[in-house]
Formats: C-alpha cells, structure tokens, sequence
C-alpha cells in the first residue's frame, strides 16, 4: 500500500488507510508516528495494529501511552542503530515509561550484532560510563565506496573483530540496556548526511542573506 502524491500530507486519509485495510505493522520514524497519533486522535487508528516498530530518530516519551490509548494492547518497540550497521542494530520493546526516563532506551543488541562503549583509548567503559558506541557483527558494512580514508577511520579493528565508530554516545546500564546519548561531535544529520554546525555557523556569517525569509513569506 502506497499513499498517492495527492494524499502525501493528508494525516487523516492515513489513519483512514489504517482503518480500511486492518494494518496490524506500523513502523516509521518517530515523527510519521507522531502525526498519525495526533490525526488518530480525532478518527481513530482501529483495532487491528498490533505492533509499532519506531526508529531512525529521538522517540518521544510520550508516545507509547498516546498509541495504547488509541489501540490498547499494541506492542511498542524502539530500534536503534546505523545505516553503516544494516539500519537497525539494537531493539527494545517499551512497557511503562520510567518516570527517570530522559528519552526510550536503545536497548540490546539484535542476534549477530554486538555494541561497544568505549573510552578515547578504545578501552570498554563501566556500566553507566558515557563513551563513544561502536557497533561490531555480520550487518557490518565492509566501508564507504570510493572514500578509503573515511572508511579507515570509521571501521577499525580490535581484537580481531572489525567495528563500526559511529561517533556517538551512549553507555550501558546496569542491566545489560543500551542509552543512546547524542552525537560526540557538533554535527547533525540533514539528508542523511553529517553537516558541522561550525560550517552552518561560517557559512551565515559569510552570508546572513542564505537565511533570510523571502519576500512572498
């Protein structure tokens, strides 16, 4: 099922695509959940979702409660992960919300996926020691094409094992769970791609008129 170009912003004709055809799978990136939540809210979403697989961004706390109220009983699981490590690498099916929560755990690594962090040495961190995560197993990518030297730097080898940095925090909990922390760096994603906020921050300096709103708005 694809949603028409003509319908491609209508939240309600999504809900209603739910509803039509009895989806029992939703999985999105948190913030397609969030307007299909904030639609249903007014429509409904049904009665047959029975799993919500979110990933690709921040989950916001909120959400698994406003998705029961909505669907009761529908299973709500966070992935998190890189597209250097096929995508998803770590999942974690949220219960009740920890009212100590900050934002949903990334959780445990899937089957053939193991994740480090680690710290500046390369050395592994203690439980609830923030570090950078490295993410290791068969999903691995083998490197960027045609980009050797950012590939050395990304894909690194210890104790015989190749290991993706992704240049991220996180640090395990006592439990075994996974916390994503946000970037090491002062970078963002847009596009996919990782841009320096330093190049964004020269690039308005050199150029206050790049940001500046058009005339017609």
């Amino acid at each position: 099922m694809v949603v028409g170009e003509e319908h491609r912003k209508d939240t309600h004709h999504w809900t209603a695509l739910v509803r039509g055809h009895g989806v029992t799978l939703l999985q999105c990136v948190p913030a397609v959940l969030d307007l299909l939540l904030a639609a249903g809210a007014d429509t409904g979403l049904g009665s047959t979702p029975r799993l919500a697989l979110l990933g690709g961004d921040w989950i916001g706390l909120d959400q698994p409660a406003r998705l029961r109220a909505l669907v009761p009983g529908c299973r709500f699981v966070a992935l998190g992960g890189m597209t250097e490590a096929a995508v998803h690498s770590t999942v974690f099916e949220v219960g009740e919300v920890r009212p100590e929560w900050v934002s949903v755990p990334w959780g445990t690594p899937l089957r053939n996926t193991r994740a480090r962090v680690v710290d500046p040495h390369g050395h592994d961190c203690p439980d609830l020691v923030p570090g950078e995560l490295w993410i290791g197993g068969s999903g691995l990518a083998t490197g960027y094409r045609g980009d050797p030297e950012r590939t050395a730097e990304r894909f690194v080898e210890h104790e015989g094992e190749r290991w993706y940095r992704t240049g991220d925090r996180a640090r395990y909990r006592a439990d075994g769970v996974l916390e994503f922390l946000g970037p090491a760096d002062h970078q963002v994603k847009i596009g996919g791609h990782r841009v320096e906020l330093g190049e964004i921050e020269a690039a308005l300096e050199a150029d206050p008129r790049c940001c500046a709103p058009s005339p017609s708005s």
